[in-house]
């Protein structure tokens, strides 16, 4: 059995024991281990254990130098003493001390006469925790207690959040030996540590349990230390997947629906998320759509849709594209961050047909004749055109009367040509002129890529018209009858009236 010392006893005995009243106990003050000959402060009371055996322990209280409440009393683990206006809470009783709770008003503090620690700054490298990541945690830590502690040993202890374990050590021990820890001096503690990848933005508690020798018992004491964590979380924008209305895109497409898949697969959420794609050519936005799309809030797991409406140009190649898109949002500090990503758009091939000759039989064409249209037609393209139909097309102010206006080719691949033929009349009032001839090239795509677009090719060639024999021929009569009247009359003029 271990007792206090005679000089507190002597001060017992000498002290006059005053009764008073004081405020209701409804605050924990203190929650701990109290040692053989040491003191603790509690709002105005000096605290003692005086004595303690298997699971009984007896207490002094000092009020100033004068002893409060019962000397020599004993009370169980589970039992409590109540002296004025605080309440001794015996919990268990070790071979070093006993464990203690004790409750007093609100506003009372703490202190030891003896050994006080005290974390006083607490930093972490990098400075903000994220899920998932290795850092470095220092702990500066001060001995504000009177006595020198000897061979100290920390521990670093982290209680579950709910199913998972927040932090865990990183290839090292979650301990580490400190050695003699002098009154009034500082130590600085490192761990290096992991953050669990599933943990959520938010603060996490950790516990720094302290073992050491006073130097008179042959028994480590523990001090346990509560302090928190801050994680930060993380956000992490993917872009899932994206798809195309319609699924293959050609040449000349207008209103392309773009819709691209966005997740947030960190843990922690992203606020005023905007999307936007940089349009280069062959690329263009719908003249119908906006240049960035708002999706709003996306949390943890949370996946939704931008969609925009582009333009494709007519004379874009076959071949994959690059389309920047870059996607702006905020993270729970408000801290504006900024992704870049790339959409690869696969741009479908396309036929291409074109008149690369054409000749006339005959090769003069009078007015009143007929006369056939023979057309070489080329597919410059990069698919293959089915269902080729050549069409003319008449126009009423235009001299033509077709007897054959359109002729069907069938099918060209790249590369390939053929050879269509059309016939007409020309009307006999036909004026000597060079005419335009509008002609309709008409085409469905390679249905076996799922092609089943129709391309329709305008296309002009000149047809020069001229005089018709006949007219030639009253032509030359009708000169022949002027000139003569003209001689007839000169000759009747000067010659037969004079006589």
């Amino acid at each position: 059995m271990k007792k206090i010392s005679i000089f507190l006893i002597g001060v017992f005995l000498m002290s006059i024991l005053v009764p008073s009243a004081y405020a209701s106990t409804d605050s924990v003050i203190y929650s701990g281990y109290l040692y053989d000959n040491e003191f603790i402060f509690v709002g105005p009371y000096a605290l003692a254990l005086t004595d303690y055996k298997d699971t009984m322990a007896s207490f002094m209280v000092l009020e100033g130098t004068a002893p409060v409440g019962p000397l020599g009393v004993y009370i169980a683990e589970g039992d409590s003493l109540k002296v004025n206006d605080i309440t001794i809470n015996l919990i268990d009783v070790s071979n070093v001390g006993v464990n203690v709770i004790i409750k007093g008003p609100v506003g009372y503090k703490i202190g030891r006469s003896q050994y006080e620690f005290v974390i006083d700054e607490v930093k972490t490298n990098p400075l903000n925790v994220e899920p998932g990541e290795a850092f470095d945690l220092e702990i500066l830590l001060s001995n504000e207690g009177s006595m020198k502690a000897y061979t100290v040993k920390a521990s670093l202890t982290v209680p579950p959040a709910g199913t998972i374990v927040p932090f865990m050590p990183e290839n090292t021990s979650d301990s580490i030996y400190i050695g003699d820890f002098e009154a009034g001096t500082e130590k600085l503690l490192s761990f290096k540590l992991r953050a669990n990848e599933k943990i959520t933005a938010g603060n996490y508690p950790m516990t720094l349990v302290l073992y050491f020798y006073d130097g008179t018992t042959p028994y480590p004491r523990p001090y346990t230390i509560q302090f928190g964590l801050r994680v930060s979380g993380r956000t992490e924008i993917m872009v899932v997947n994206f798809s195309s209305t319609p699924e293959s895109i050609r040449p000349g497409n207008e209103n392309v629906k773009i819709k691209v898949n966005l997740a947030n697969q960190g843990t922690e959420g992203a606020k005023y998320v905007k999307v936007y794609l940089d349009l280069q050519e062959p690329f263009s936005l719908s003249k119908s759509y906006e240049s960035s799309y708002n999706i709003g809030t996306l949390s943890g797991g949370q996946a939704k849709d931008a969609e925009f409406l582009i333009n494709v140009d007519k004379e874009a190649k076959k071949m994959i594209y690059n389309i920047p898109m870059f996607v702006e949002y905020r993270d729970s500090s408000n801290n504006l961050l900024k992704e870049e990503f790339e959409l690869n758009l696969d741009i479908k091939g396309k036929p291409e047909l074109e008149i690369t000759e054409y000749h006339l039989v005959p090769e003069t064409i009078r007015a009143g004749g007929s006369a056939k249209i023979y057309l070489t037609i080329a597919n410059k393209g990069e698919e293959k055109a089915e269902s080729i139909i050549v069409e003319a097309i008449e126009r009423s102010e235009q001299p033509f009367d077709f007897t054959s206006k359109n002729d069907y080719i069938g099918v060209l691949e790249p590369g390939q040509e053929a050879e269509v033929v059309l016939s007409t009349d020309v009307k006999s009032i036909a004026e000597e002129k060079t005419y335009q001839l509008n002609l309709r090239i008409r085409a469905v795509g390679d249905k076996e890529k799922q092609d089943l677009n129709v391309y329709l090719f305008q296309k002009n060639i000149d047809i020069p018209i001229e005089k018709s024999i006949s007219n030639i021929r009253i032509g030359v009569i009708i000169g022949l009858i002027v000139v003569l009247a003209i001689g007839g009359y000169f000759v009747y003029n000067n010659y037969i009236k004079k006589k």
